[in-house]
């Protein structure tokens, strides 16, 4: 069965591969720092609850693995905040296309330019409709039990796995260059990426302190 699990498991290879990435780019003046900033954040997407019984056995209780896992993952998300901080996450170099040769594509495509980022909310819409009125396809894909929000991720990763796919198709690219387009845009965006989580996580600690 399907578990949302495995939506975490794909973020973070995608990003332990941007770091690979970002570690071989000898342009980047911080592309140690860049690397470690990355691949410390798909270590986080990577832990499960495989790692907490892994601690959970090796300190003798499931208490006291939980609670080295809570503190390993602060510790990680402290490093990250150091590294952004004093100016660890620098732009590199993508193999990008000339300016001319752009502009040529972009000709050469028109308006098809649009089908990769049309197939994501089709898709997604599709899936969600076709899980909510299909008899039996929730159970089949997830197994028993409310799926309500992993229906919606679910769907959403196949229509960006379809855009993509659509994407390779339109332009000739090799997936490698997708990956360091995704680099690309993460060094664009740099520490602010991260800043989603960092306050779901922030709201989840003032309800369980009752804030």
């Amino acid at each position: 069965m399907f578990q949302q699990q495995y939506l975490m498991w794909l973020a973070g290879i995608i990003l332990l591969v941007v770091a690979i990435l970002s570690w071989r780019d000898s342009a980047n003046p911080r592309r140690f720092t860049t690397g470690l900033f990355w691949a410390l954040y798909g270590l986080v997407f990577l832990v499960g609850d495989w790692t907490t019984q892994m601690m959970s056995s090796l300190m003798g209780s499931d208490a006291a693995g939980t609670r080295m896992l809570h503190i390993t993952i602060g510790v990680i998300v402290v490093v990250m905040a150091l590294i952004a901080g004093f100016g660890g996450v620098r732009l590199g170099r993508y193999h990008q296309r000339s300016d001319e040769e752009k502009q040529a594509s972009a000709g050469r495509l028109g308006n098809k330019l649009f089908l990769p980022a049309l197939a994501i909310p089709v898709v997604t819409v599709i899936g969600v409709l076709a899980f909510n009125h299909i008899p039996g396809l929730q159970d089949a894909v997830f197994g028993p039990g409310n799926h309500a929000t992993l229906v919606t991720l679910f769907s959403m990763m196949v229509g960006c796995l379809i855009g993509w796919l659509v994407a390779l198709k339109l332009t000739h690219e090799k997936p490698v260059q997708s990956m360091q387009e995704t680099r690309r845009l993460l060094d664009s965006v740099g520490w602010a990426f991260i800043l989603p989580q960092i306050l779901a996580t922030l709201g989840l600690l003032f309800t369980s302190a009752g804030v």
